[in-house]
Parts: C-alpha cells; sequence; structure tokens
C-alpha cells in the first residue's frame, strides 16, 4: 500500500541548495510522500529558592532535524535521477563540507515564513520485495542554527552578477560571455555598460550566455536587469573591452 501523504508535505515545500553560498540554487526535493521538521531543546532543571517550592528549568542547547521519505524517481529518457536526490544521496556518503548541505522548507501557499540552514544527510533505502515502490528516508540533521527566512514565494531578489567569463574580449564585440550569479529568472535585459547584448539567453536562475557587443577599449560593468530590479555594481561584474 502506498504512504498516504501527510498534511505537511500538502503544506510544505522542502529545497535542496545545488549552487553555491554566494550564489545559491535552491531546488525543490520532488517525490516527497512525508515530511516531519522538528526543533528539540536541552531542557535543564534550574530551580533555585526563590521560586517558592516551584520547579525552574533553563533551555542550555537548542538542535533541528527534518525527516522526508521521498519516492526515489529516475528521468526514463535519461535516466539520471533528480539532481536533489543526487546532492543528497552523495552528502550522505561523503566527509567533511561535502558531507554538509543546506536547505530550506517554507509553505507552499506563501504562507508565513520560511526555514534555512545546514544539516547532515542520512539517506536510507526501504528496500523490499519487486513489489514495493522505490521509497527513500532522508534524515537532515541541523549542524548549526535554524535560521527564519521570508517565504521564498513572497521574496523578490535583485540579480546578483559573481563573475563573467571571460572577463574581457575585443572591442569588435562577438565574445561570448557566461555570467554567472543569482535571481536571473526571467531576465529581461543584459547589458556592458550601456550597450545591450547582443543577444542573450537565461540558462539557469544562476547562469546567463550573452553575446557581448562593439564598444570602446575600456572597463564596463556587466549589468541583469530582471523583473525585481537591475543588478547592483561590484568588482565581479567588470568587463574589460580591450
Amino acid at each position: 500500500m502506498a504512504d498516504e501523504i501527510t498534511d505537511l508535505t500538502r503544506r510544505y515545500r522542502l529545497q535542496v541548495n545545488l549552487g553555491t553560498a554566494v550564489a545559491p540554487d535552491f531546488q525543490t526535493v520532488l517525490g516527497m510522500v512525508e515530511f516531519k521538521p522538528a526543533v528539540e531543546p536541552e531542557i535543564k532543571e534550574d530551580t533555585d529558592y526563590e521560586t517558592d517550592g516551584w520547579k525552574g528549568q533553563t533551555k542550555t542547547l537548542q538542535g533541528w532535524e527534518v525527516e522526508a521519505k521521498i519516492s526515489h524517481k529516475y528521468d526514463p529518457d535519461t535516466l539520471a535521477y533528480h539532481p536533489t536526490h543526487v546532492k543528497l544521496e552523495a552528502a550522505s556518503e561523503a566527509f567533511g563540507a561535502a558531507s554538509r548541505v543546506q536547505v530550506r522548507y517554507f509553505d507552499r501557499f506563501g504562507k508565513g515564513s520560511g526555514r534555512r540552514g545546514w544539516a547532515l544527510v542520512t539517506w536510507t533505502p526501504e528496500g523490499g520485495d519487486a513489489a514495493e515502490l522505490d521509497r527513500v528516508t532522508v534524515k537532515l540533521a541541523g549542524d548549526g542554527p535554524l535560521e527564519a527566512i521570508t517565504n521564498p514565494l513572497n521574496e523578490t531578489p535583485l540579480p546578483v552578477v559573481t563573475g563573467v567569463s571571460p572577463a574581457g574580449g575585443g572591442t569588435a564585440g562577438g565574445t561570448l560571455v557566461v555570467i554567472t550569479g543569482s535571481a536571473f529568472t526571467g531576465a529581461s535585459a543584459v547589458a556592458f555598460g550601456a550597450t545591450a547584448a547582443t543577444s542573450y539567453q537565461v540558462v539557469s536562475a544562476t547562469k546567463i550566455a550573452a553575446i557581448a557587443p562593439a564598444r570602446t577599449a575600456g572597463s564596463v560593468q556587466v549589468k541583469v536587469t530582471t523583473p525585481n530590479g537591475i543588478s547592483a555594481d561590484t568588482s565581479a561584474d567588470d568587463f574589460l573591452y580591450a
């Protein structure tokens, strides 16, 4: 019998950062059939004589965890598992920095705030006979604080450019430039200084491929425009015409 999808699973969306801390790319964990978040305080007795015999308590530590059950499915055309599943399974087998993943969860209808934090992963396939579904229990043990965030469905983040490669080209234009950063979804313009790119393609929320236009020699800012605004000027978005 298939697992019953719980109320929390219907309400919440769990995402894993497939990018970096500087240029995050949070992707939804697909196939989730159970979802159980928990924050567990460490309570110690702290009774003194000023409480008239009432027992006192103090919270000394606090931890968080998420337990989710997912259907481990693959693309029938490529035979590849979903990238979030691959990331979680790989982290469960790794050591050091590679064993930590950044996750966030939030109400899928936009209500309230969300939560975000770094966690260590336990990946446990359920197994069973040939008639059973391919289910995996994923446990995320918080490594550090669980911070409250604006529900991503209510965010309007500005695009951020964190790199251009190559960082320069000829004044005749025509250089293929890969722009990396975040919040590129829905980009409506890419410009090199005050000149629009000859053409561009939004590859993902963190990557744009653009053709540099012709310009006079000098350094210019590469700017990305989305419905939320224009990327701010940083040292990472400079492109040098020579």
